[in-house]
């Protein structure tokens, strides 16, 4: 694409960021994301859940977290239900209640969930 001076748009990056966590290259799938950035090429609901898919696989709650948060408060993308689920179960199962909750809260807050009722 470069050398046909054709430029990358979201979905090429999202392909290619899917094609390389599939791979466990985490270090390509971030230097996507960097050029991504860097090429003002927005990222979509599709980019987070390929960035937030493979931290959970890894079980780096930290960065999966990190990644919804700025999904939803940077980029005002509702997440998936799968996605929502996969980061809430990484939060528990690391003991990070209180990062659970501000997270039900937000996705409560902007109308993307419902609060779970109480038994």
């Amino acid at each position: 694409m470069k050398d046909l001076d054709c430029k990358a748009n979201t979905v090429t990056y999202n392909v290619l960021m899917q094609m390389f966590a599939e791979s466990k290259s985490t270090d390509m799938v971030l230097k996507l994301k960097k050029e991504m950035d860097e090429n003002e090429v927005e990222p979509n609901g599709n980019t987070y859940k390929v960035l937030i898919s493979m931290y959970c696989a890894m079980g780096h709650w930290n960065n999966a977290y990190k990644f919804c948060r700025e999904m939803i408060e940077e980029k005002c993308l509702k997440p998936s239900m799968p996605v929502y689920e996969m980061v809430l179960k990484q939060l528990r199962k690391a003991g990070q209640l209180r990062k659970h909750e501000e997270l039900v809260e937000t996705m409560v807050d902007r109308g993307f969930a419902t609060r779970p009722l109480a038994v």
